[in-house]
């Protein structure tokens, strides 16, 4: 102690420094005082150890200590030239002017354990005291002693942690000001656990931890350090809007008022007055609940004219009655089979009444713009007299311009002030468009038909007996370093799920009852639990969809070294049969099902076959004998799903799938966007060019962003609105970290081959990368498909999963370069590998050197399955690298089969439900240059490369906050040009300048089913799909420039069938998902339904299609140049965010085709019109 003390007491005099020969012998002084003490030790240590024992603890990380002021700045201090003091320390120092170099102080101070840095929490007391003033202060020798040790060591305090409530008072960007009992207290959010986005008034807990001091009677001492932040209360319900208008409104439940703001609500579904939502509030000072998370349940319904007399009950009873002895002719129906017919009718007004009447005038009720009827003669300004017993003529001309149904209204005035009409009803095409089915049989039928699809699953469940394996497509490895597990469903489960004696909610009953893991929402603690059941339930709905292939009686047919079965169609069907599938096939006659069953494997699958290999043993003794046939899905990609969940949650932990803080590390490389817009090192030393010149600002900010990735290993998100440019992105920062990092290695996973094959194709195109640096993994099924693109095969490559040392070292090499049997030595090399998620789990078999990735980018990830996400990130760890998904919430997700996961959240991609946590939530008080997000967390693109403005407008404003920037011109473009070149054959009257390339064409047509399916489809709007077509083809447009979309699979084949009856070519038609990732200059979409006769059902199930908003944002978001929309105003209209389609197009005089319903044209029947206004007259 003596020796630190002597230490002690020469450092604090040389730091004064530059002193006489006096301080010298000063020092001389201390030094014997201090040996003259040895005597007396013992003694003194006794006496101060009894004292400490009161007073002081064991060194933790709290402690107060001495230290002089070095620098002060504007918004902090320097203590002993290593501390920083900060802004918000300063303010609340009561001595905060009287601050300046050379002063001493004492303060409390925090070490952080993750960190190691020293934190000043408060500054406690100024000593007087400076430089240079001590050797002039008369001190005892136990006052100078006593100083140096409480110089040398601080007073140590312990620590608990405690939750102390407080009121959110202030927010500025990254700051939370909260009020406590102790005082105010600011808040670096970024530094927190954070449970939702919080407000001003928000009441809150904070969780602390909190120093110790026996001096305050509680023993509560100061708050050291804020780790977590959390609403004191929080409130889940279910209301109705009672209010709301563009910015928020208001939520009535049973126990309360709640309010909510627009910036809460999923993009797109802003509520109306009287919709039905499912709420989440916290306790507000302000508002006394503020919602933090708002869903829309069911929409309030709003009236759609379902009546066939719909445009007669528009008027009084006796609008269209005979009065005063006037007669009309009525009953005025008038067909024609095609477009562009005309007919001529007449209708007669007599008098038959006592006394004489006058015609007054005439007037059409009908829109001018929808009206297909038109008079001849008289005018509707004439006036005629009509004595008892005479009549007059009208006559009107009919053309057919729209297919369907439709109906007129013409009223003639009399003098005395009545008035009479008459309604002509006008149908155009032939007896299919107007004739509903008396019962639509197809809805039944598919009931019927999914019912024995699960019996005949179940019946492959309990089949008993051996079954004599068949021939794989490619020989099992011996020796596998990584193997990965069966994950059986379990038996429990399984007979829940297939059980065919339950429907389909007793099956739900009865999985929440017995699937305890079901029974709470998606958390830490039922994570793996939850995804696995979920994956169980779809490998059963697989097992179940099979099934609708199997036969009772079939034989096959020898095809070379194959066994062929006859399937219809088979290539077509979804879902489809794939390679690997398995094949059982029994003796028809066997009781039970039970005897003797061979196997077999699917090898390939042609238009109308399948080619199959049983045991070489069934090969040679098979002679074309009957047998029942079922069907096995190969399990490959569940287990390796089941194997990603056990893998990630251990490697990563649940931190890093339930992220509540980001802690911040220090970036991988320092890079800022320099005055050039390129990357620079953060001094400027180095700069580097980008690949791609055309990038924009945001594109780069993305880039530089996931270059530094300062919260790793959380996932970096690129939400990528449609047209954006996500995926040249995506291949600048691939071209980035190759340049950048050296020894990078990056996987790219996607969802499906079409999105892998276009990453391959685009980093091709780039010649940024020599071949043999990249590298496509392919499927073997994929290969026996010949699916593999020819200008891609050079760059593919099949993986051998065989341990390296005990197969052969070949890879085989096809005429089209293709690379079969690639091993670990050959993968490694590459510094780009890329494929869909379930193929590169294949790699999850080799065993890769620790660290071998270091960045996972994976493409369209809001179409993942969360565990198809996380098997590329079973390949990196916490400690190394880099997670980016790349995506758009707002579009369609994932695939699921199973209704029972389905309903339950399998089909919510981790990126969206990534985005709707607090951290990666938009706060827009935060974050208000980068849309709300938190730029270490998304980046939003908002750059449009791809709609012409007035298409990009619609859903810009419907789903993305009008927050989309076109960068096609209105005029001068491609897409500007295509536009003028056929707006002539459109039957608009716009004459909006630059033009609009949204047309909504209204068609009253009638949804129908087959017998044999229940797909809908409407023939009313194919034929007007196909009329279109055949303008568009006049005008030179090419079939590859047009798509078609429509939701339903028999509408689909229905407009096919009509361009193959006419010898035309088709364009790519099909449904959303079909499109979803592609664009199209001229984009026609069929809604097929009309609902008329099932209106309450469809709204009662969110009208199929029509009514799911991410549908919706596909379909429309395809087209550069013209979209048309052909549908029912009366149905879609019930829809709001359909309701803002057809007000758009009302708005743009670009709607056509059938009249509007009234809450859409009140002008068409105003009281003007009835008055006398006449639309025909402008025509």
């Amino acid at each position: 102690m003596l020796r630190l003390m002597k230490k002690a007491v020469w450092g604090l005099v040389s730091t004064v420094g530059g002193q006489a020969e006096s301080e010298e012998e000063k020092i001389k002084r201390l030094e014997a005082l201090v040996e003259d003490n040895d005597e007396k030790e013992d003694e003194n240590e006794k006496s101060l150890s009894k004292e400490e024992d009161k007073k002081e603890i064991q060194a933790t990380n709290c402690f107060a200590q001495t230290g002089f002021v070095t620098r002060v700045e504007g918004n902090y201090i320097v203590i002993d030239t290593t501390l920083n003091v900060d802004k918000k320390v300063l303010q609340a120092c009561p001595f905060q002017h009287q601050l300046e170099v050379g002063v001493k102080v004492s303060y409390l101070a925090y070490k952080a354990p993750e960190s190691e840095s020293i934190k000043v929490i408060k500054l406690e007391a100024l000593l007087n005291e400076v430089w240079g003033e001590k050797e002039n202060k008369k001190q005892t020798q136990e006052e100078e002693i006593q100083q140096l040790v409480q110089e040398i060591n601080p007073t140590y305090f312990n620590y608990n942690q405690r939750s102390e409530q407080g009121t959110v008072i202030a927010k500025r960007r990254g700051l939370l000001t909260v009020e406590t009992d102790q005082g105010e207290h600011s808040i670096e959010l970024d530094n927190v656990k954070l449970t939702c986005v919080l407000e001003v008034g928000d009441y809150v807990v904070l969780d602390c931890l909190v120093q110790i001091d026996e001096t305050y009677f509680d023993t509560r001492g100061n708050i050291l350090e804020v780790r977590g932040i959390a609403p004191t209360r929080v409130v889940q319900g279910i209301g109705i809007v009672t209010k709301a208008d563009a910015d928020g409104g208001e939520i009535r439940s049973d126990d309360g008022v709640y309010h909510y703001l627009c910036d809460v609500c999923e993009a797109g579904q802003i509520p109306n007055h009287g919709d039905k939502v499912i709420f989440e509030a916290v306790e507000n000072s302000l508002l006394n609940f503020r919602c933090t998370k708002l869903v829309i349940e069911t929409s309030a319904p709003r009236p759609v004219e379902t009546n066939k007399e719909e445009t007669k009950s528009k008027f009084d009873d006796d609008f269209f009655l005979d009065k005063r002895g006037i007669k009309i002719t009525d009953n005025l129906e008038v067909k024609f089979e095609n477009l562009n017919e005309r007919k001529e009718i007449d209708v007669t007004i007599r008098n038959e009444g006592e006394r004489q009447h006058k015609i007054m005038r005439s007037v059409f009720m009908s829109n001018k713009q929808t009206s297909q009827m038109r008079l001849l003669h008289p005018k509707t300004t004439d006036t005629a007299f009509l004595k008892p017993g005479d009549s007059v003529k009208y006559t009107f001309e009919i053309s057919a311009k729209n297919y369907g149904l439709s109906k007129e209204i013409f009223m003639w005035s009399f003098g005395g002030g009545f008035k009479i009409a008459r309604q002509v009803t006008v149908i155009v095409g032939d007896a299919d468009v107007i004739n509903v089915p008396v019962k639509n049989e197809g809805t039944t039928k598919a009931r019927n038909a999914a019912g024995s699809h699960k019996l005949a699953a179940w019946n492959v469940y309990k089949r008993g007996g051996e079954i004599t394996p068949g021939q794989k497509l490619s020989k099992r490895a011996n020796f596998i370093d990584i193997k990965i597990g069966g994950y059986q469903v379990p038996d429990e489960l399984k007979q829940i799920l297939l059980n065919p004696s339950m429907s389909r909610n007793q099956i739900d009953e009865e999985l929440d009852r017995t699937q305890r893991c079901l029974q709470h929402p998606l958390c830490p603690e039922n994570y793996k639990a939850v995804f696995k059941t979920f994956l169980w339930m779809e490998d059963v709905q697989c097992e179940i969809s099979i099934a609708r292939f199997n036969v009772d009686r079939a034989h096959f047919t020898r095809e070379d070294s194959y066994l062929a079965l006859r399937i219809e169609n088979v290539a077509e069907s979804r879902p489809s049969l794939i390679p690997g599938d398995k094949l059982v096939a029994t003796t028809p006659w066997a009781a039970n099902n039970h005897g003797l069953a061979n196997g077999a494997f699917i090898h390939k699958i042609l238009k109308h076959k399948i080619l199959v290999k049983f045991s070489e043993h069934f090969h040679e003794k098979y002679n074309g004998e009957d047998h029942k046939i079922t069907f096995q899905p190969t399990r490959g990609a569940f287990q390796k799903q089941h194997h990603a969940i056990n893998c990630v949650t251990s490697a990563m932990g649940l931190d890093f799938l339930f992220p509540t803080k980001i802690n911040i590390r220090e970036p991988w490389m320092d890079l800022k966007i320099n005055e050039n817009g390129n990357l620079a090192t953060n001094d400027f030393d180095n700069e580097f060019n980008w690949h791609n010149p055309m990038l924009n600002p945001i594109q780069k900010e993305a880039i530089k962003n996931i270059l530094r990735s300062e919260a790793r290993p959380l996932p970096y998100i690129i939400f990528g609105p449609p047209g954006t440019g996500k995926t040249m992105t995506l291949i600048e920062l691939i071209h980035q970290i190759v340049k950048l990092f050296a020894d990078s290695r990056i996987m790219v996973a996607t969802p499906s081959n079409s999105s892998a094959n276009l990453i391959t194709e685009r980093i091709i195109n780039a010649k940024v990368l020599r071949p043999g640096e990249f590298i496509r993994i392919v499927g073997l099924n994929y290969v026996e498909q010949e699916l593999v693109p020819e200008h891609l095969a050079p760059y593919c490559g099949t993986v051998d999963i065989a341990s390296e040392r005990t197969v052969k070292d070949e890879v085989i090499t096809t005429e089209s370069g293709l690379k079969h049997k690639l091993q670990l030595k050959h993968l490694g090399r590459h510094r780009i590998t890329i494929g869909t998620c379930v193929t590169l789990g294949t790699l999850m078999q080799i065993r890769f050197p620790r660290n071998h990735f270091t960045h996972i980018l994976i493409d369209e990830a809001g179409q993942c399955l969360e565990t198809e996400t996380l098997i590329p990130m079973t390949f990196i760890n916490q400690n190394c690298g880099t997670v980016v998904l790349a995506g758009d919430p707002m579009q369609l997700g994932p695939v699921v089969m199973s209704s029972h996961a389905s309903n339950r959240g399998f089909g919510t991609s981790m990126l969206v439900r990534l985005m709707d946590t607090p951290l990666y939530r938009t706060d827009k008080t935060r974050f208000p240059k980068t849309s709300g997000y938190n730029p270490r967390l998304v980046t939003k693109l908002r750059y449009n490369y791809r709609s012409v403005p007035s298409i990009l407008d619609i859903y810009s404003e419907l789903f993305y906050e009008s927050a989309l920037i076109a960068r096609i011109p209105a005029e001068g473009s491609d897409e500007a040009k295509f536009l003028d070149l056929v707006y002539d054959i459109l039957p608009i009257k716009s004459v909006q300048q630059p033009k609009c390339g949204f047309v909504f064409w209204g068609v009253n047509g009638v949804n129908k089913q087959t017998p044999e399916s229940p797909s809908w489809f409407n023939p009313a709007e194919a034929k007007s799909v196909f009329n279109m077509l055949l303008k568009l083809y006049k005008k030179g447009v090419r079939p590859e420039d047009i798509g078609v979309i429509t939701p339903y699979q028999q509408q689909a084949k229905t407009i096919r069938r009509i361009l193959e009856e006419s010898n035309l070519q088709r364009p790519k038609i099909g449904s959303v998902e079909e499109f979803q990732g592609q664009e199209r200059m001229v984009i026609l979409i069929s809604t097929v339904r009309t609902s008329k006769s099932q209106l309450l059902s469809d709204q009662q199930h969110a009208l199929g299609f029509v009514a799911s908003p991410k549908r919706l944002n596909v379909a429309i978001s395809r087209a550069r140049a013209l979209l048309i929309v052909f549908g029912s105003p009366q149905l879609l209209s019930a829809d709001k965010q359909w309701l803002k389609l057809l007000y758009k197009a009302i708005n743009n005089d670009t709607y056509c085709g059938c009249d509007l319903p009234d809450h859409l044209a009140p002008h068409a029947i105003s009281d003007r019109a009835i008055n006398g206004y006449n639309y025909a007259d402008e025509q």
